[in-house]
């Protein structure tokens, strides 16, 4: 006998794909340093610019050129940062389209050239093993715990990805933000 077609239906719904797109925020999140809003919280009170003389508008006009200035490096810190721990797995940031090409905020998690999901999945599970929480003996342990794809294990796990300075560098990969900002 035929199913109704409502129960059918919910037997067919597939998995939602795991998004490879990854904001500015996100980055920062992953490496446990200020967002961008945060940020600049944090750091309003340090822009104040006093000149004996000065116009109003020349003080407002050096706060900006100060902030953006801090900002610009902030960013690169960041982004480097994020760039080497994604690099040592196999991924790369590329800017997303529908972003700015100067200093974009939102990016693509691909694999690096010449590499694949599975390898980089494989690398991420190495960290993992490294943190020692959980322990995967092989990409197909870690793949069949989802169960996940390569891309699917890859993508979901990128909270890990930061732990690798931790486990394979000796130091915290917020620490190694603010070192690139002195």
């Amino acid at each position: 006998m035929n199913q109704p077609t409502e129960e059918l239906s919910l037997t067919r719904k597939r998995k939602p794909l795991t998004s490879n797109k990854i904001t500015f925020d996100r980055l920062c999140h992953f490496l446990k340093v200020p967002d961008s809003e945060k940020w600049d919280e944090e750091n309003i009170d340090s822009f104040y610019t006093h000149w004996e003389g000065a116009t109003e508008e020349d003080l407002q006009k050096a706060e900006e050129e100060s902030r953006d200035e801090a900002w610009r490096a902030y960013y690169d810190a960041v982004l480097f940062v994020a760039e080497q721990c994604f690099d040592y797995h196999g991924l790369s940031l590329s800017c997303h389209k529908k972003s700015s090409k100067d200093r974009p905020f939102d990016f693509r998690v691909v694999p690096n050239p010449g590499r694949n999901w599975l390898e980089c999945a494989n690398q991420i599970r190495t960290t993992i093993n490294g943190v020692g929480y959980f322990h995967f003996d092989t990409v197909k342990e870690f793949l069949d715990s989802g169960p996940y794809t390569a891309r699917e294990a890859a993508l979901k796990h990128l909270g890990w990805i930061p732990d690798w300075y931790d486990v394979y560098e000796g130091g915290k990969a917020h620490s190694r933000v603010y070192r690139r900002l002195r």
